[in-house]
């Protein structure tokens, strides 16, 4: 997927393919070349966030198979953690206004509402959510991810 990096050529060059789909997964997201060109990221920064989109690919695959309440939320607290190392390394503020909270695996909380209401710090939550509901206050623990930002 990655060719050696040169500073004197374009991150095109050196990556064959935008997508992220870890093995064995039916879930893919494909990074916009545009936006990788008009924040100015260089290799290091997009390898970087596929191999973030992958983890939280991952984590959303392990979110399809559970049942267990207090892992569902674990796993749905990391991939908000993955979240805001995403907006660092895309150079953008971490906000979490951004993030798409609602669109991780058993989550009932509604979508509609709640892309309408992206970008602002509005939110419109089940409260039969096993993840975000009210009737289940979240999980506090200990996140310990390994990204840098550089």
């Amino acid at each position: 997927m990655f060719q050696e990096y040169n500073e004197n050529l374009h991150w095109s060059d050196c990556i064959a393919s935008l997508v992220v789909q870890p093995e064995g997964s039916k879930r893919a997201i494909e990074l916009n070349p545009r936006l990788i060109d008009k924040q100015g990221l260089d290799v290091s920064q997009i390898k970087r966030i596929m191999l973030l989109h992958e983890d939280k690919i991952r984590f959303m695959d392990k979110m399809d198979v559970l049942d267990d309440v207090r892992q569902l939320k674990y796993y749905a607290s990391m991939i908000e953690e993955i979240e805001f190392y995403l907006q660092g390394f895309w150079g953008f503020p971490q906000n979490s206004d951004y993030h798409r909270w609602w669109n991780v695996p058993k989550c009932s909380c509604p979508k509609m509402d709640n892309e309408d209401l992206y970008g602002t710090p509005y939110n419109v939550f089940n409260e039969g959510c096993i993840i975000h509901g009210e009737k289940r206050p979240p999980v506090r623990m200990e996140i310990s991810l390994s990204y840098e930002l550089a």
